[in-house]
């Protein structure tokens, strides 16, 4: 679970999310989301809810990434979705 590797590389992993320019300070509810969210799929509880929630935040760590390389070449079809 990606959830447990941030907890033992707490420091490192704020770091980087402060590199590509997202606040420090949401890593704890990003580690609660995928170790809950998890969870909960895993034992079969309010599925729907879990499933909803981690594919909110996959697609939005997706726009982040998308968005910090949309000018490297072969990004240009999506390159749209980002504000300059």
């Amino acid at each position: 679970m990606a959830g447990i590797g941030k907890i033992a590389a707490y420091a490192g992993t704020q770091g980087y999310m402060e590199s590509q320019g997202v606040p420090g300070m949401l890593l704890p509810a990003v580690i609660d989301l995928e170790i809950i969210g998890s969870i909960m799929l895993v034992v079969g509880w309010k599925i729907r809810y879990a499933a909803f929630a981690l594919a909110g935040f996959t697609i939005l760590s997706a726009l982040i990434t998308i968005c910090r390389v949309r000018s490297k070449p072969g990004y240009m079809l999506v390159s749209h979705l980002c504000t300059t």
